[in-house]
């Protein structure tokens, strides 16, 4: 058997990220030594790589949920990185490479892939095959030593491209809701360990949950949220994933979008629309803060400013969080609340993303953005009005543009120029065009789809609408991506399947962050041999819609009639106006439906009054807390590093939130600038000024310490405060490197070489060498591979280590330093 373990440990310095995303160390995740005795092991695996999908809280909270069942065990697995991928293939390694355990994937249970993305299912069969699993359903289902192969995630409803006898998958699951999640891998476990097999299993969980077999097709159980889906959704205490902002959560504020635009597949896939309370939202904000460490969040809605409260909320989280992040918003919402701006642009917020869409008023109608002139230029005025740097503006190609769409689109960029002429700082304009790709179970999921010389014609058209003003302009999606993404939507046939699989083979292809023209032009040329014109595939299967979908086909039909009659499909929610059901289906609860329609709008809040929670959040006093830095720190960015021990502080003495604010730094990882450092540390955090005397007690008892390294989860423990030896321990962990006293030459430092014992030397430095304040002195243990430098106000660790490398041909992973 392959220890994956340590050939991983072997060749991290050859991995992206030195191997970081293989370590396995992430903050709130199992113990790999759980893993043998579980009784159900379940792979949750990412079809990207872990750096493009580590902003996602999905499969965290997906592992939290699986891990919180008795006796499971879950791991993650993710698509290696173009670079990582030739290195796991030139070794033997498994592309689905579980991070914690290192375990080969056949010996889990159950594979649970997590699809965000059309495109992302042509990785697929490439990822499963080269870890060792049977990638026909067909003969997969009837072999016990193959794991059970479930897809979900939100693009579950979409894969009609997997459904043939010979798909790389078992089943797909359609649903969301968390508690229906967890009774799923409850039950996996449970007929597991009464001894069913396979396709048994298979059997039973049709019959109970909303899934889809390859064989079967749907089997109708529509999707439902208990009455705990808005607590059980949030990621408070999801694993802490490596990412550049890891001191930063997801807070989900709520679900869906009370809008229907025609092209929308999420907010299809997730009505009917409702708002998580102000009351819900501070305290899993505390959650947050306790339990991953966060001083920031980031607000998860469709439309953040069409949240009833969203004053209140964000006043509310300006006390609890440094930072309040806010992404997109409406236009039609901006001229409700233009007020609104003010806030945001105080708040931080100087960049502005909205959704126009259509490039006329009649493609907007085609679109159902329920997006009028009057308010899409009231909105723009506001916006060009306040301080904006950046406004940006995303425009979708539909393939029904004609000349008058296209002037219109010139007299809006006409008044956007004119609007900002005048200003001596105006804001930078982004236009972003992406095609339209129509998704069953959309209402224009059922419309023609356009080839790829009729988008592109349009692409440039708009494009220099834009550029002749002198804006910006960009294309979201290449036309490729458009023309793949669309054919995978719409046809599901074994003849198709094979061609892709075909021309994936053909090309080395796997999809990372674009489809090339590479795969395309061998695709279109294998499916030629289907259909002489490739095209025809855009328009198969216009029947298709979502699986298990809870919306009424006939409201579907119905906005598609008002879509092609260029007529609106207005919102059922009271933020513009008398609310009017629109019979979607959605709503199975008189409670669903008022949660869907009311709008209550909150408690306002003024710039003068955030500015006054903003200033009491910044007030604070500092507080050193003596702490070890353990082995499991190396290669960790201070940030990291900061949300681990923040939430171990307050995780360690009750209501510890409300005491502790952030962590300032690492006083010795900041002055030597290396994130590498272990050992003795002082962590300085900031509190209010009248927590400071409690804290200063609570620190000092022994229970206080207890709880800490318990929470630390392996990464440190608090210490007794030390006087500050200015010691620095070096160590070559790799034994086969062999180290001298030759390196103390390069550092044009005068020092005497002096015999301590057998293989130790102390180098001395001389009087005059100590003026420069580098060192005092170096002992150097060669037995040991060990080196002590007791160090001056002016060391330079890193120079140290540089030379002490290139001396001795070491990599800079195969060192261990930590303070003394």
């Amino acid at each position: 058997m392959n220890d994956y373990k340590k050939i991983i440990e072997t060749l991290s310095d050859k991995l992206s990220g030195n191997g970081l995303y293989y370590s396995g160390k992430e903050f709130n995740t199992a113990e790999a030594s759980d893993f043998e005795a579980s009784g159900l092991k379940v792979l949750i695996c990412r079809l990207s790589t872990y750096r493009d999908t580590a902003q996602s809280f999905t499969h965290p909270v997906l592992y939290k949920l699986i891990s919180g069942i008795g006796n499971c065990f879950a791991d993650m697995a993710y698509l290696p990185p173009p670079p990582d991928i030739e290195v796991f293939r030139k070794n033997g390694i498994p592309l689905l490479i579980p991070t914690k355990t290192k375990a080969d994937p056949l010996n889990f249970d159950v594979i649970a892939i997590s699809n965000s993305l059309v495109q992302e299912l042509l990785n697929i069969e490439v990822l499963l095959r080269e870890s060792g699993i049977d990638t026909d359903h067909s003969t997969r289902i009837g072999r016990e030593d193959q794991p059970l192969i479930i897809l979900g995630g939100s693009n579950s409803a979409n894969c009609h491209f997997l459904i043939n006898d010979m798909s790389p998958i078992d089943l797909i699951y359609t649903g969301e809701d968390p508690e229906n999640i967890v009774s799923l891998f409850s039950m996996i476990k449970e007929l597991k360990l009464s001894g069913l097999k396979k396709a048994e299993i298979i059997s039973r969980l049709f019959t109970e949950y909303p899934l889809v077999s390859p064989v079967r097709g749907e089997n109708a159980i529509k999707n439902g949220l208990s009455s705990n889906y808005r607590k059980n959704i949030q990621p408070a205490g999801v694993p802490v994933l490596f990412k550049e902002d890891p001191h930063s959560t997801n807070l989900v504020i709520s679900r869906g979008c009370p809008w229907f635009c025609s092209f929308c597949n999420e907010s299809y896939r997730s009505k009917p629309y409702s708002e998580v309370s102000p009351e819900e939202i501070i305290k899993t904000g505390s959650e947050i803060r306790r339990l991953n460490g966060s001083e920031e969040v980031s607000l998860f809605s469709f439309n953040f400013n069409a949240h009833s409260k969203i004053e209140e909320v964000l006043g509310e989280l300006h006390k609890q969080f440094r930072i309040v992040s806010l992404k997109s918003q409406r236009f039609d919402v901006l001229s409700l609340k233009s007020e609104f701006l003010k806030l945001l642009q105080f708040s931080g917020k100087t960049s502005i993303t909205c959704g126009l869409e259509g490039i006329s008023d009649r493609l907007r109608s085609y679109l159902s953005k329920d997006l009028s002139r009057i308010e899409l230029e009231q909105s723009l005025r506001s916006l060009l009005e306040s301080p904006i740097r950046t406004l940006k503006i995303f425009l979708i190609a539909t393939g029904n543009e004609t000349e008058e769409d296209i002037n219109e689109l010139k007299g809006l960029i006409k008044f956007i120029k004119d609007s900002v002429q005048n200003r001596p700082r105006p804001p930078r304009i982004v236009f972003s065009l992406t095609p339209l790709v129509r998704f069953p179970g959309t209402p224009i999921g059922i419309d023609q789809a356009y080839p790829i010389s009729v988008v592109q014609k349009i692409t440039d058209h708009v494009s220099k609408a834009v550029t002749s003003e002198d804006f910006e302009f960009r294309t979201a999606n290449s036309e490729y991506e458009y023309w793949v993404s669309q054919v995978l939507l719409r046809n599901s046939s074994l003849e198709f399947y094979n061609a892709v699989q075909k021309a994936i083979k053909e090309t080395g292809f796997l999809y990372f962050s674009a489809v090339d023209k590479k795969f395309y032009d061998r695709l279109t040329a294998n499916l030629r041999t289907i259909d002489p014109d490739p095209d025809s595939f855009l328009n198969n299967n216009l029947n298709f819609r979502h699986f298990n979908s809870n919306i009424d086909e006939n409201f579907i039909s119905a906005a598609y009639g008002r879509a092609a009659g260029r007529k609106d499909t207005k919102t059922c929610n009271e933020i513009k106006g008398t609310a009017v059901c629109n019979a979607c289906g959605a709503c199975v609860t008189t409670e669903d439906r008022i949660s869907a329609t009311t709008y209550n709008k909150g408690a306002g809040l003024t710039v003068d009054r955030l500015k006054e929670i903003q200033a009491g959040y910044g007030r604070g006093t500092e507080i050193s807390i003596p702490v070890y830095l353990r082995t499991k720190c190396a290669g960790l960015s201070n940030r990291y590093l900061g949300a681990v021990f923040t939430s171990a502080l307050i995780r360690s003495f009750p209501e510890g939130e409300k005491h502790i604010r952030k962590l300032v730094r690492f006083t010795s990882r900041e002055r030597f600038d290396n994130e590498n450092l272990l050992g003795a540390e002082e962590a300085v955090y900031r509190c209010p000024p009248e927590s400071l005397e409690m804290l200063t007690g609570v620190i000092q008892t022994d229970k206080f310490r207890t709880e800490f390294e318990k929470y630390a989860q392996g990464f440190g423990e608090i210490i007794q405060p030390v006087q500050i030896k200015n010691l620095i321990e070096i160590i070559v962990t790799d034994r086969t490197k062999k180290i001298d006293t030759s390196f103390m030459n390069k550092f044009h430092i005068r020092s005497t070489i002096i015999r301590i014992s057998d293989g130790v030397y102390e180098a001395q430095v001389s009087k005059d060498g100590l003026k420069k304040k580098q060192f005092s002195k170096v002992l150097i243990n060669i037995a040991e591979s060990k080196i002590e430098v007791s160090y001056g106000n002016k060391f330079d660790l890193n120079d140290f280590i540089k030379i002490l490398c290139e001396s001795y041909k070491i990599r800079p992973l195969q060192l261990m330093y930590k303070i003394n």
